[in-house]
């Protein structure tokens, strides 16, 4: 399997702990190191300033369900985009009804993906839009 070129690290955003567990290993056996975090809080704790050594090479996407406790997916993605953080976001959800698919939209989502989602179309999908970034 072909290793993606730097940033190769994903940052992972999913309060199922199975799940999280199944998506984050199948990100790391596509060659991606990736970062875990619990819910909408915990990434926006991540990417606080000073949390990252300066010379890391950041993140090649966020992968984040839109339901989670603290913050969604939703309010994580405008409170980046307010910061004017140009990683793709990747949204998982197993609501994709049209009004999250319009949000999603005018917050700049790369991709709206609906559960269940096979392992190699979200490996597919991060690596496209982390290649377009």
């Amino acid at each position: 399997m072909e290793r993606p070129s730097p940033p190769d690290r994903v940052l992972l955003a999913e309060d199922d702990p199975e799940l999280r567990k199944i998506f984050a290993t199948a990100l790391r056996r596509a060659g991606y190191r990736v970062v875990e975090a619990r819910d909408g809080g915990e990434v926006i704790d991540c990417l606080a300033p000073g949390r990252w050594n300066p010379d890391d090479e950041g993140f090649a996407a966020l992968v984040t369900d839109v339901r989670m406790p603290r913050l969604s997916g939703l309010d994580v993605l405008a409170a980046l985009r307010s910061t004017r953080w140009s990683t793709p976001v990747i949204l998982v959800s197993a609501y994709c009804d049209e009004e999250t698919r319009a949000e999603a939209e005018e917050l700049g989502a790369a991709v709206l993906l609906e559960k269940p989602v096979p392992l190699d179309r979200l490996v597919f999908t991060v690596r496209r839009a982390a290649a377009r970034h």
